[in-house]
């Protein structure tokens, strides 16, 4: 996949245009968030590409993986992303020290930018899965182009704007990929926004929750252990008292029964 956003135009512009402090925290902040995005994306892309491909000329089972698939991942990556933004802070301190406290900032900002990622991945194995390599890489070049304008638009306002913008970017993005394959097989941006959004709120949620926390605990350490259980019970409580299918199903691949 052709990266709009971080991979090789952030760095490169940032060390230009700031101070080599301003990149090191900028690429301490990308490799932390690398850890549960970009690594589940990579796993996401090998389990889900095999299955699609076994169904690619059935169109109505496709769409049901397809969307069965979509919400499975958001599950997944949503709540880490938002719980990792919203601990960020005492995360950094605790693991680095305070000096890079401006790296949670932006490790803040970047989190809810690559939580897209894994959706971005499934939107485009479908394209793989249905042939239309053509359209693949012009949504690539189209979306680059996106990413970069955003980027020079943004550099005047400095580092965390740059940051900021990534999260535009990558719904742009999503509308851009969505576009198609909504044509396809008519799960498009609007549906896949309707599936994602129950687990999308539930994800704030976690974040508003934990990262309030620093406002009220003074000690980073005391805020992650009671953060990460009190974001998953905000999380994963309500997902089970409403009867999140999801659960059911990951829950099933482990082999649990509630």
């Amino acid at each position: 996949m052709i990266d709009i956003t971080y991979n090789n135009i952030y760095p490169i512009i940032i060390g230009k245009v700031f101070s080599p402090a301003d990149l090191g925290y900028y690429s301490r902040a990308k490799n932390f968030s690398d850890l549960p995005s970009s690594n589940l994306t990579v796993i996401l892309h090998r389990v889900t590409y095999p299955l699609l491909c076994q169904i690619q000329n059935e169109d109505e089972r496709l769409a049901i993986a397809y969307r069965k698939f979509l919400k499975i991942s958001a599950f997944v990556v949503f709540p880490l992303m938002c719980g990792l933004a919203g601990l960020s802070t005492p995360l950094i301190t605790i693991l680095i020290g305070e000096k890079w406290l401006f790296c949670s900032e932006l490790l803040t900002i970047i989190c809810f930018t690559m939580m897209w990622y894994p959706i971005h991945s499934i939107n485009l194995n479908l394209l793989q899965v249905k042939g239309r390599s053509d359209i693949y890489l012009k949504l690539e070049f189209i979306k680059k182009g996106v990413g970069l304008t955003l980027l020079v638009l943004s550099i005047s306002y400095g580092i965390k704007a740059m940051c900021a913008v990534g999260i535009l970017g990558s719904l742009i993005s999503l509308a851009i990929n969505t576009y198609y394959t909504g044509k396809i097989i008519q799960v498009g941006f609007f549906r896949q926004m309707h599936d994602l959004l129950p687990t999308l709120c539930l994800s704030l949620l976690l974040f508003v929750s934990t990262y309030s926390l620093q406002y009220v605990v003074s000690s980073a350490c005391a805020q992650l252990l009671i953060g990460i259980p009190l974001g998953m019970l905000v999380y994963l409580a309500p997902c089970y008292y409403f009867k999140f299918s999801e659960l059911d199903e990951i829950l099933g691949l482990l082999h649990i029964r509630k």
